[in-house]
């Protein structure tokens, strides 16, 4: 259930990363963040689970998000060392 769980997550972030442009990106890392420091603020003892939840989702979907987002306006600019690596290494 849980490697289910991740693997939606990081498609979210894939297709988020992949779809919009950096200002909503960033728009969307401040409502997450807002909204993980409002949960930390005001939980309660069976609120203290969910806003765990929330905040490890949250950091999983905004890390690939970010991850894909970059390589995909690096590989429209200008080709970097990360991006390089990736193509030699991994995507092989």
């Amino acid at each position: 259930m849980t490697v289910l769980l991740y693997g939606v997550l990081i498609l979210v972030g894939f297709v988020l990363g992949y779809f919009f442009q950096t200002l909503v990106l960033v728009l969307l890392t401040i409502i997450c963040l807002v909204a993980s420091a409002y949960m930390a603020m005001t939980y309660r003892e069976m609120e203290a689970l969910i806003t765990m939840i929330f905040v490890r989702c949250a950091i999983v979907v905004n890390i690939a998000m970010w991850v894909t987002h970059y390589i995909v306006t690096a590989n429209l600019t200008n080709p970097s060392w990360l991006q390089n690596f990736i193509k030699t290494y991994i995507l092989r």
